[in-house]
Order: structure tokens, then sequence, then C-alpha cells
């Protein structure tokens, strides 16, 4: 019942159309030597020719990851919003930190078309981020 609802929402929001959600026993976007894995990801959403989202749901949160396969240097992020855009928008940033080696999951929203907020209540945990400083290829994961 849980996994309906959390589709449904994704679905809701324009981030999942149901009719083409990729289950993890498809083998389509879990490369054999990618940072993904069916057997830690339930679902896979291809969203443009480079971008695919990850998520599985949990008891209480939803797993989320995101796969950049080329040009993503420093940060990208995930955004949920009623509209579509960054405007009102809850999301997810994950970028390098100070230290070139360091990555940090940021909770922001955006009221305008501007640099968005950090939330006061910071309700995301990174899993594990990487980056390949040539290509640019991006994956990472979040609770």
């Amino acid at each position: 019942m849980r996994k309906h609802r959390i589709a449904a929402v994704l679905s809701a929001l324009g981030v999942v159309s149901s009719s083409s959600t990729i289950t993890s026993t498809d083998a389509g976007c879990f490369p054999v030597d990618g940072s993904f894995q069916p057997n830690d990801w339930a679902h896979c959403q291809p969203i443009s020719g480079s971008l695919t989202l990850y998520y599985t749901p949990l008891d209480d949160l939803v797993m989320i990851g995101l796969h950049a396969s080329q040009d993503v240097f420093g940060w990208s992020a995930l955004g949920i919003a009623g509209n579509g855009g960054m405007k009102g928008s809850s999301q997810i940033v994950v970028r390098r930190g100070d230290n070139e080696d360091e990555w940090v999951a940021e909770d922001m929203y955006s009221f305008d078309y501007t640099k968005p907020i950090a939330d006061v209540q910071q309700d995301v945990q990174l899993l594990f981020a990487r980056q390949d400083d040539v290509t640019g290829e991006t994956a990472w994961g979040v609770v």
C-alpha cells in the first residue's frame, strides 16, 4: 500500500509516470558497473537522455538517487514543485563541500527564481556521492 501511495505522489508531481516506471527486475537503467544496483533500488525512471532518478520506498521515508551520465560538475539537485518549476520548489541539493573529497546534501527551497535557501530543518541525509572529474558523470543517493 505504501509503495503505491509514494508512486502516486511522485506521479502527480510529474516525476514518475506509472506507465514508464522501471522496476528493479528491468535491467535497462541499472548499468553493470554503476552506483545503482537493482537489489538496493526498487525503481528507476529515466528523466532525460542523461538523467535517471532512482527511488526505494522505506517504512517512513523514500531513498532517492540521481545519476547524471555527463557534464555535471560540483553540484546537482532534484526539485519538486506543484508548478514544475523552481519557484515554490522543495529541493535536495548535493554538492562538493569545502574539501574536494567531501560531499554535502542539503534540504533547500525556493520562493522565486533565485538561489535556493537552506531549510531550517534539514531532513535529508547523504548516503553516497561520486563524480568523474573528467566526464562530469555524477551519482548520489539520499534518504
